[in-house]
């Protein structure tokens, strides 16, 4: 993982469900950013980056970003 990092990150996903329901997803603070670094943390990113790929059908966003 990189390691310059920041270790308070921000990261949300945002779409539209097949049924035409808005679904949004925040990961930011707390105990997130205490496993920013961990391959605990990537997996969450991921599954995330996943849902959001699998049910957004182009709508919506997927974001990481500093907490800054």
């Amino acid at each position: 993982m990189v390691d310059n990092i920041n270790n308070r990150v921000h990261s949300e996903i945002e779409y539209t469900d097949k049924n035409g329901e808005g679904v949004h997803s925040d990961l930011v603070g707390g105990v997130f950013n205490k496993i920013v670094k961990s391959d605990e943390a990537r997996k969450i990113l991921h599954d995330a980056l996943d849902e959001w790929l699998n049910n957004s059908n182009g709508t919506g966003h997927f974001i990481i970003s500093s907490d800054d």
